[in-house]
């Protein structure tokens, strides 16, 4: 089982993985703020297994961290995950940034 990260200057890059693969992706957050990370698709092949905040080593107040989510490779063909990055009581149009990638399940 292999292990592919993906980040946000990742984004629209297509990769291959074979099944049983995790998928990692990793943005900058800061729910302070109110904008989270968002699952806005993933097709059924890639099945999202975690969803993990992890805080900045900054001591500084409103710094920020990483969002993780992770996936497995279940399944052969294309798959796409779409993310955006939006204050959840907002309306989707109102995102304000987007990361979509794409992985090719051999």
């Amino acid at each position: 089982m292999a292990g592919i990260l993906f980040t946000k200057k990742d984004h629209g890059r297509t990769v291959t993985a074979r099944e049983g693969d995790i998928i990692v992706v990793r943005v900058d957050e800061n729910p302070t703020t109110g904008y989270i990370w968002e699952m806005v698709s993933a097709l059924n092949s890639l099945n999202p297994v975690e969803s993990v905040y992890t805080e900045s080593s900054d001591p500084a107040m409103g710094s920020g961290g990483k969002r993780e989510l992770h996936f497995v490779a279940e399944g052969r063909g294309p798959q796409e995950i779409c993310l955006q990055l939006r204050r959840p009581w907002e309306p989707t149009e109102k995102a304000v940034d987007h990361l979509r990638v794409s992985v090719l399940i051999l």
